[in-house]
């Protein structure tokens, strides 16, 4: 049984702030959910339902869920056979083929499911959201995880007589696990790949292999990564690119570089989106240095950049700017642990 709302936690420094929550219960045993989530869209829910079957060791055949938009997007009426047809969220559908389960959205008018479902929301708020004190987001997770161990595997419940971590041995074996591995679940996308060779959603670009150009591709979005799917042929970006802006992965980088000036060209920009101080540091560089900085320091840095990836050039960018150290030989004397506070 799944659920999402938002309550208002005080914190100990007398202010609130407005949480979305994902609570889940099996009905045998019992044992209970609750997580934290980030609002309250189709990915927010699935990745409740997804926690919610990692803690308790898989989802049942049949789950009764609320009727949020994230789950259930309208009921249809046949006019001749009077029979009703649920619209499923898609995403929330292709959830449930993957994993090999049934929905069952809480009728409004059956009092049985929706006031199950109403009863679990306002269990989670009554018994820790407002009955608690918060010092901040990390004091309430604290306070949840040792909260769901109370009730799950100390507390007997009413119901039962046991605890849940009791009964859920027994409930376990009819569980279906979810078949995502270590990635998690994958919300699909369909996208075409630009003539720039790369793809957006939520406002990053991903890149793609240059024959892509042009064709409808899959795009799976998982909570840390992006996978991009083509005939036999993936590519697995990370979901936040560390720029901000776009994830270019190395094997995309060669047809960037056909010609001598795209490739400098091509290589700069490349530098200065890692960070603003990237672009601040080109920027000097190239005042500085109109005549040398091509072959100079360009091939320094790039070198530099294949060998310590994103973020540690980046951190040794915004080193060198904020003391006015332009020149390639002052990210490699940072790199190489020769000024303070270098890397490690």
């Amino acid at each position: 049984m799944t659920s999402a709302a938002s309550p208002s936690p005080t914190r100990t420094d007398a202010t609130s702030e407005r949480l979305c929550f994902y609570a889940g219960r099996l009905k045998y045993s019992r044992a209970l959910y609750v997580g934290l989530a980030a609002g309250e869209t189709a990915e927010c829910f699935l990745r409740g339902l997804e926690a919610f079957a990692q803690a308790v060791g898989g989802l049942p055949q049949r789950n009764v869920v609320d009727n949020m938009k994230a789950a259930v997007l309208g009921r249809e009426r046949d006019p001749v056979t009077g029979k009703e047809r649920i619209r499923l969220n898609p995403h929330f559908a292709d959830f449930l083929k993957e994993v090999g389960v049934f929905a069952e959205p809480a009728h409004p008018y059956s009092g049985n499911q929706k006031g199950s479902v109403e009863n679990l929301v306002k269990f989670a708020k009554g018994a820790f959201f407002t009955a608690r004190r918060f010092r901040h987001r990390a004091d309430l997770e604290r306070q949840l995880s040792e909260w769901l161990q109370h009730v799950n595997a100390e507390r007997r419940c009413d119901a039962t007589g046991e605890t849940p971590l009791a009964r859920l041995g027994e409930e376990r074996p009819w569980l279906r696990p979810l078949p995502f591995g270590a990635l998690g679940y994958g919300l699909a996308h369909s996208v075409v790949v630009g003539p720039d060779a790369r793809v957006r959603q939520g406002g990053w670009a991903y890149s793609t292999p240059a024959r892509w150009i042009g064709q409808t591709v899959l795009l799976r979005l998982h909570p840390e990564h992006v996978v991009l799917h083509h005939l036999d042929t993936q590519c697995i970006h990370p979901r936040h690119p560390a720029n901000g802006k776009y994830s270019l992965l190395p094997e995309h980088r060669p047809p960037l570089f056909v010609k001598p000036r795209g490739k400098l060209m091509a290589q700069r920009q490349i530098l200065m989106d890692l960070c603003p101080e990237g672009e601040r540091f080109f920027t000097e560089l190239v005042h500085r240095r109109p005549h040398t900085w091509r072959e100079q320091d360009l091939p320094v840095v790039w070198s530099l950049f294949e060998e310590l990836g994103d973020a540690r050039l980046a951190q040794a960018l915004r080193f060198c700017v904020a003391r006015e150290a332009f020149g390639a030989e002052y990210l490699q004397a940072y790199s190489r642990g020769l000024f303070q506070g270098a890397l490690a």
